[in-house]
């Protein structure tokens, strides 16, 4: 329910905002306006300014301010990635893409752009939020946008302050704060809305995906966090202080933290409710809290280098109310596919928790995993994805040994050269699902160099290999 009233509101405030005069703008200048922001000063609310294909640069085409006004900026063509917004910051000259500070509604839209290499610097707030900053109860709509290498001391794209924007199908991307929340900084109340946005390869010294902080309240449902990294604590989520964040139906995979805490850090004070999400291949302890103000209901957390359900503040919360430590099992997670397969433990009302709906952020993508029946004889070799890849501790691989003639199964990690590095299984195993997990060494012990690998699983005269890369 709360995700159908979440996703009607969204769509009413968008719909609501398109109904006025639509203005062209070209990035040579010789649209309606020579600008976006001359454009945004001349038109009426309910006016659209549609942004043809091409790069906006120069003065008038960043520090988009949108003066209170209940428009709409969008690409013409609908698509993000050739409408695209430079803000060309750089050095110690600062500049954003979009201000939002003077009240601006829900019908205030922005959409299917690209925001690309803001620079924000100075103190709090404005040394935040290079892509766009909202301040002074601001909500605008943001839909279908990229928000990409930013640069910024919190919130390294997005800073929001006592504001309520709501971001839906947004990507955040390759941004970098040099104290917290690269992809997004949260802070007071109230407190902005996601649906269905990705958190990817941002990197901060805590909170690299995002952070909700100071009486916040961030809502985020169907979100996924995927490989962000920290130089400290907390490479997916950071909540804050006295934060009420509520998380339903996010993936959080493969983030990296120096410290602890690869997918969720919760300080004192904070309250969280996490609902249906995944937390698996992470590399420190997937969730640390310093409290016990965390609630997690239908989640499932597995697969991380540094724990999954040991923290003393969660650990009691596992095989209670639905929560597992199983394998996720997702299509194809290397090449960025995180749907799950069909016989997935967090696939809807399956065991070994039928109580729970879709677990994480995306539905049933392929086939099950297992491996059928075979007739006598008949040789069928599934090899799984090593999660995660790349990795620097320790991945995961599974595969399956089939019901055929009782021939010897191997799997081995070679080098580029063909060298078997590791023998990681030898022998008569018992049909069905299996799982190994290499930790970079050789067969003697000694951690081996940096790298592209292969894992080869062989059975009978058959054979498929795939490849791993371990980062140094």
């Amino acid at each position: 329910m709360r995700y159908f009233l979440l996703t009607i509101g969204l769509t009413l405030a968008v719909a609501g905002s398109a109904s006025g005069t639509t203005y062209v703008v070209k990035p040579d200048g010789t649209g309606d306006f020579p600008t976006i922001q001359a454009a945004i000063d001349a038109v009426q609310d309910g006016d659209i300014i549609e942004l043809t294909d091409g790069t906006f640069t120069g003065d008038g085409n960043r520090d988009i301010d949108y003066l209170g006004k209940a428009l709409t900026v969008r690409s013409q063509s609908g698509n993000p990635t050739t409408s695209i917004i430079d803000c060309e910051g750089a050095g110690s000259i600062s500049r954003r893409g979009f201000y939002f500070h003077s009240g601006e509604g829900p019908q205030a839209v922005l959409e299917a752009l690209t925001v690309t290499n803001g620079y924000a610097t100075g103190d709090w707030p404005i040394g935040g939020g290079a892509a766009m900053l909202c301040d002074s109860l601001s909500s605008p709509t943001v839909t279908n946008c990229i928000f990409s290498a930013h640069l910024g001391n919190w919130g390294g794209a997005v800073l929001t302050r006592d504001s309520a924007p709501a971001f839906t199908d947004c990507t955040f991307v390759g941004n970098e704060a040099s104290l917290m929340g690269a992809g997004l900084y949260c802070s007071a109340f109230p407190s902005p809305t996601l649906l269905d946005c990705t958190f990817r390869e941002n990197s901060a010294f805590w909170g690299a995906g995002m952070v909700a902080s100071l009486e916040s309240s961030p809502t985020l449902v169907g979100c996924a966090f995927i490989r962000n990294s920290v130089h400290d604590n907390g490479a997916g989520i950071y909540m804050r202080s006295s934060s009420t964040p509520l998380l339903t139906n996010c993936t959080f995979y493969g983030n990296v933290a120096a410290g602890y805490a690869s997918a969720v850090l919760c300080d004192p004070g904070a309250t969280a409710t996490l609902e249906n999400n995944i937390l698996a291949f992470g590399d420190g302890s997937a969730l640390v809290c310093y409290s016990r103000g965390i609630t997690l209901r239908c989640c499932d957390i597995y697969g991380n280098v540094g724990g999954n359900w040991e923290e003393e503040c969660i650990a009691d919360q596992l095989g209670v109310d639905g929560n597992i430590c199983e394998d996720p099992l997702f299509c194809d997670p290397q090449n960025g596919d995180f749907t799950l397969h069909e016989d997935s433990p967090c696939a809807p009302f399956s065991e070994p928790n039928p109580e729970c709906d879709l677990i994480g952020a995306l539905p049933v993508g392929c086939a099950p995993m297992a491996v059928p029946n075979t007739l006598p004889g008949q040789v069928t070799l599934l090899l799984g994805p090593s999660t995660p890849n790349p990795f620097t501790q320790l991945t995961r691989v599974s595969y399956s040994v089939p019901s055929a003639d009782n021939a010897p199964v191997r799997l081995a990690v070679l080098d580029v050269a063909g060298r078997v590095v590791r023998v990681l299984a030898d022998g008569h195993l018992a049909h069905g699902l299996h799982s190994v997990f290499w930790d970079g060494a050789d067969d003697a012990g000694t951690q081996v160099a940096g790298g592209l690998y292969f894992y080869r699983l062989s059975v009978g005269g058959e054979m498929v290999s795939k490849r791993v890369l371990l980062i140094r």
